[in-house]
């Protein structure tokens, strides 16, 4: 992400995180740019009947 280390506050994140091969390096660079004490909001879709 192209921000600096602590810089943000929030970050949202709307059903995205799912299509994102590396789940880990997605979760760590939210983290890194994330200042002390942000808040990180992540959603996903929810298929409650198991058809895809």
């Amino acid at each position: 992400m192209p921000y600096a280390n602590g810089s943000l506050d929030t970050i949202v994140s709307i059903s995205v995180i799912e299509h994102i091969p590396a789940i880990e390096r997605a979760l760590a660079e939210m983290y890194r740019c994330l200042k002390p004490g942000g808040r990180l909001l992540i959603t996903t879709d929810c298929d409650r009947e198991g058809k895809r």
